[in-house]
């Protein structure tokens, strides 16, 4: 750019747009010094001759919070149950009240005993034509194979239980 405060461009009255022909702008062949500083004129970068050299990493500017460990959780206490009378009783509400009979195989499940029989009952349940559609017989089947350590196959209901909702 030239050193003088203004520059001529090659500017056509039919290059103005009508806006500022109406505010009454006038075709003028010089730039002012104010909007010369805002054309940009591209640099050309210089090229590096081999590898940059890699940015140190910059140093933490906050200190850390020490966290104070946890305490080991405790479990819940389990209700204690009479397994046997709950399950006859699943086993008599699965036709009249299934959501009771989901309860009952669900209260099994929280006490962690007879899993085998309830996982059985729930799989044979949800074969009949009846049952299949059932959401809540999927996630207690779900959560009777996740306490029995069968992860893959519990994911698997869940996913079904998911799908049916």
């Amino acid at each position: 750019m030239p050193d003088n405060a203004t520059e001529t461009f090659d500017i056509v009255a039919e290059d103005l747009p009508d806006w500022l022909k109406e505010a009454g702008v006038e075709k003028t062949d010089t730039v002012p010094d104010w909007l010369i500083d805002t054309i940009t004129v591209e640099v050309e970068q210089p090229e590096f001759a081999g590898e940059a050299e890699p940015m140190p990493a910059p140093a933490p500017t906050f200190l850390p919070i020490p966290v104070a460990a946890s305490p080991a959780p405790v479990p819940m206490p389990v209700r204690q149950i009479d397994v046997a009378a709950t399950l006859e009783s699943a086993r008599g509400k699965v036709n009249s009240d299934v959501s009771g009979a989901l309860q009952d195989y669900e209260a099994i499940v929280r006490a962690n005993t007879a899993l085998d029989a309830v996982v059985g009952d729930l799989t044979s349940l949800i074969k009949q034509e009846g049952y299949k559609a059932n959401a809540g017989i999927y996630r207690v089947l779900g959560d009777g194979l996740m306490r029995q350590g069968r992860l893959q196959e519990a994911l698997d209901t869940y996913r079904k239980a998911l799908n049916l909702l």
